[in-house]
């Protein structure tokens, strides 16, 4: 027996869709921004980090801190960092520090550029 459902909606992370909106991410008001699932944050780019502005710097929440990329962690700006509070920069320091990618945006950006031969091979995996 074999098993069809829909994989875009369970492949696709928040994340992908977070890098997809880009600076757009920057413009959200401080709650919605705190609001963002901590894993999403994986998708957060460069240029969004270096355009938020200081109210969605100070909500971000600690999960949030940890889950972002070391590059868009080591774009924070020095003004952005010292608004930080001791928690948010404990967490920004174990980011930027990290030489590895974070499971979900990896996971997320091989599906992108895989998803097709991803779906198939579900698709032909017996459910028993």
């Amino acid at each position: 027996m074999y098993i069809f459902f829909p994989l875009f909606s369970f492949f696709f992370s928040i994340a992908i869709e977070v890098r997809e909106l880009g600076n757009l991410v920057a413009g959200l008001t401080p709650s919605d921004f705190a609001r963002i699932p901590p894993n999403s944050m994986a998708g957060l780019t460069v240029s969004a980090v270096t355009l938020l502005p200081s109210e969605s710097v100070k909500a971000m929440r600690v999960e949030q801190i940890k889950f972002l990329e070391a590059t868009a962690a080591k774009a924070f700006t020095s003004p952005q960092v010292g608004i930080m509070t001791s928690s948010q920069r404990d967490a920004w320091t174990i980011a930027s520090n990290s030489f590895t990618q974070k499971p979900s945006a990896a996971a997320s950006l091989f599906v992108r550029h895989h998803g097709g031969v991803l779906l198939l091979l579900l698709l032909l995996l017996p459910l028993n």
